[in-house]
């Protein structure tokens, strides 16, 4: 329901191409913003079992440096590589 105003403003005709351009590349991000959000939701749920808000992932994020977060992607990068390629899928589709 909230990407839904970003969606109605394809039914807006539009003569200029500038205009049209804008409009394509702010509905393309709204709805790539909108998948890399639900992934990353999902990830949470089903690796930890826990919402994005809560203490464990807030405390975890606060508490995690630059160099353990890169380690962390290196040790499971195939984890990542599905939901990756997912949201190149869901940039195209959305161009």
């Amino acid at each position: 329901m909230l990407v839904m105003p970003v969606l109605a403003l394809l039914l807006v005709p539009i003569p200029r191409p500038a205009l049209h351009r804008a409009r394509q590349v702010l509905v393309t991000f709204t709805v790539v913003g909108f998948a890399a959000d639900s992934q990353l939701r999902g990830y949470l749920m089903d690796v930890y079992g826990a919402a994005p808000d809560s203490a464990t992932v807030l405390g975890a994020m606060a508490n995690t440096s630059t160099r353990e977060a890169a380690e962390y992607l290196a040790g499971s990068w195939m984890t990542f590589l599905l939901p990756c390629v997912a949201l190149l899928a869901t940039f195209w589709a959305a161009w």
